[in-house]
C-alpha cells in the first residue's frame, strides 16, 4: 500500500485547498440554485398576495406577526424524535455490500448489467480521517447547525426556516494513493445515517426541501501541485415542495451509496495524492408575506464509519 503521510505545511495546504474547491462546488449547484428559488417564490409571492387581497375582504391586518414562527419550525423538525445524534442501527449485510462492487440485479435493472470484476486491490480507510468540511449559509429568518468530527466519523447538518432560506453540508475527507496506475478506482463508504424532514404551507405560500449524499475526489501530484477535480457524486436523499395547505414530511434510517447509489470507477495512478470528501448536504427554502408564512426542515446525522478505496 503507498504512504500517504504528508509533512504537516503540505498536508496543511492540501486542506484548505481542498475544502476551499468543495465550497465553490456547492456554491455553484446548491446555493445559487437556492437564490434563484429564492427570486422565483418572491415573484410568485406578489402574485398571490395580489389574488388574496382581492378574495379576503378584510385584510387591513397583517397576518404575518400571527403565523407559524421559526421555533415552530424547529419544533417540528424535532418532533420526529431524533436527536442531533442518534443512535445508528447496524446492518451486516450494508456493511459487506460497501467491502465490495455491487450491482442492482439485471431483473431490477430491465436490462443485461455489463460484468463488474473484482477489485484487485482494496484499501480501508477508518476514523481518524485528514480533515472536515462544513460550509452553511443563511437567508432571511432561519437557523441551523452543521457538525464533522474527523476523529469519529460523525457528519450532521440540520437546519429550519420560515419565510427564509438555508443551506448546508458536512463531511470528512480520507486520503489515499493507489497501489498502482493506471488503475480504476471507486470510492465506496459505510455510512449509516438517519434523516427527518418536515414542509408546511400556508395560502399561497411554499416550501422547498432537498437533501442528498455526495463524493467529490481532489488530486494532486506529489508535491501538492497541479489540482484536479476527479470526482463530484451526488445522488439524492429526498425533495419536495409544497403549496397552499399542504404539508409533508418523513422520517427513517438509510445506508448511504449503496444499491444504486455508488459512485462510479475513476481512473487514478500512484504518483499522485488523492483526497476524498465523504458528504452530505441539503437545503431549504420557506417563503412568506403579509398574509403569514411557509415552514420547512430537514436534517441528516450519520456516521461514515469507514471508506473503502476499491482498485481494479
Amino acid at each position: 500500500m503507498s504512504e500517504t503521510s504528508l509533512s504537516p505545511e503540505l498536508s496543511a495546504r492540501l486542506g484548505e485547498a481542498a475544502n476551499h474547491a468543495l465550497d465553490a462546488s456547492i456554491d455553484t449547484y446548491l446555493v445559487r440554485r437556492q437564490r434563484e428559488r429564492e427570486r422565483r417564490s418572491a415573484e410568485q409571492r406578489k402574485v398571490v398576495e395580489a389574488l388574496l387581497r382581492l378574495s379576503i375582504p378584510d385584510h387591513s391586518q397583517d397576518l404575518s406577526s400571527t403565523a407559524s414562527s421559526l421555533e415552530q419550525a424547529i419544533s417540528e423538525l424535532r418532533s420526529g424524535g431524533l436527536s442531533p445524534q442518534p443512535e445508528l442501527s447496524h446492518s451486516p449485510t450494508a456493511q459487506a455490500a460497501a467491502l465490495r462492487p455491487y450491482r442492482i440485479p439485471a431483473a431490477e435493472l430491465n436490462r443485461v448489467p455489463q460484468a463488474i470484476p473484482e477489485d484487485a486491490t482494496v484499501q480501508i480507510l477508518g476514523p481518524p480521517y485528514v480533515d472536515k468540511w462544513t460550509s452553511q449559509n443563511f437567508s432571511g429568518n432561519a437557523q441551523g447547525q452543521v457538525a464533522a468530527d474527523p476523529q469519529t466519523g460523525d457528519i450532521s447538518f440540520w437546519h429550519a426556516a420560515a419565510n427564509g432560506s438555508a443551506t448546508g453540508g458536512a463531511g470528512v475527507w480520507a486520503q489515499f494513493i493507489p497501489d498502482g496506475g493506471p488503475r480504476l478506482v471507486q470510492v465506496r463508504s459505510y455510512l449509516p445515517y438517519s434523516y427527518l424532514w418536515n414542509d408546511n404551507s400556508q395560502y399561497g405560500y411554499t416550501a422547498y426541501n432537498h437533501a442528498e449524499f455526495g463524493v467529490y475526489v481532489l488530486s494532486w501530484d506529489l508535491r501538492g501541485n497541479n489540482q484536479r477535480v476527479e470526482q463530484n457524486f451526488s445522488y439524492q436523499v429526498w425533495s419536495n415542495s409544497t403549496g397552499w395547505w399542504d404539508n409533508a414530511g418523513d422520517s427513517g434510517y438509510g445506508y448511504a451509496y449503496l444499491w444504486g447509489h455508488e459512485p462510479p470507477y475513476f481512473e487514478a495512478s500512484h504518483d499522485r495524492i488523492y483526497r476524498a470528501a465523504i458528504f452530505c448536504s441539503g437545503s431549504i427554502q420557506a417563503s412568506g408575506g403579509f398574509f403569514g408564512q411557509a415552514l420547512s426542515g430537514g436534517q441528516i446525522s450519520g456516521k461514515v464509519g469507514f471508506v473503502v478505496i476499491g482498485e481494479q
